[in-house]
């Protein structure tokens, strides 16, 4: 098989298809990826009454684990080879696109947004989306990634060493680099733009003061205002 004969998009969905579940959760990366779901319900920001909950871009359902109420949490993904697979997580799985919401405005209380902005090619098509589909003090989940920051690039790189030769490593860094196309500042900028009328609240892990160089990733906790 030679990858360099693959499209951009034939790539991703081989990688997402082959090699994504065992790469990400693998005995050297679950800790991290425990770590980081688990600062997105943390519960000083997460109410404990029942609430009506899309996650977009779910993936295998990876995050649900960690959700404390799944009676009201529905998924959202485009990949329906995933949707197949995932039919007997108790939540609801829908097929469609964080850019085109298929919901009306004022719809849910919650959306969490795991490993996806620094994927997309319009993050703020998502965002808005997003905003438009929440209630007025509905709240926004995000998890944002401190790359290409310092540190997440040094565990990124100390968490590889195992495999830096193998061909599946090859592989990933040509993923990286078609499918990470968002940086962190960026990101943040446009997140502040974008939900400026609203209450944002940002937590830095594993050190919360204000440098991506020295932190891992950042979770944002957004209630939404809307206005009557």
């Amino acid at each position: 098989m030679r990858f360099e004969d693959f499209g951009r998009d034939d790539l991703l969905n081989y990688w997402y298809e082959k090699h994504y579940q065992d790469f990400t959760y693998n005995k050297y990366t679950k800790i991290f990826q425990k770590y980081f779901h688990s600062k997105l319900e943390a519960k000083k920001f997460i109410s404990s009454e029942t609430s009506l909950t899309l996650e977009i871009a779910a993936n295998m359902g990876e995050h649900l684990s960690f959700v404390a109420d799944k009676s009201n949490y529905y998924m959202l993904d485009r990949n329906l080879n995933i949707s197949k697979k995932i039919q007997s997580i108790q939540s609801k799985y829908i097929f469609g696109d964080g850019d085109f919401l298929p919901f009306k405005d004022n719809t849910f209380d919650r959306i969490v947004m795991t490993c996806l902005l620094h994927h997309a090619p319009h993050p703020d098509r998502i965002l808005r989306e997003a905003r438009r589909a929440l209630k007025s003090n509905g709240n926004l989940s995000l998890f944002l990634p401190s790359d290409p920051g310092f540190l997440f690039r040094f565990i990124k790189k100390i968490g590889r060493i195992h495999m830096r030769k193998s061909l599946i490593m090859q592989l990933k860094k040509i993923v990286d680099a078609y499918d990470h196309i968002g940086n962190v500042w960026s990101l943040s900028n446009i997140i502040t733009h974008i939900y400026s009328e609203d209450q944002i609240k940002v937590q830095k892990y594993p050190f919360n003061f204000n440098s991506y160089d020295l932190n891992l990733f950042s979770v944002y906790q957004i209630k939404i205002k809307k206005s009557e």
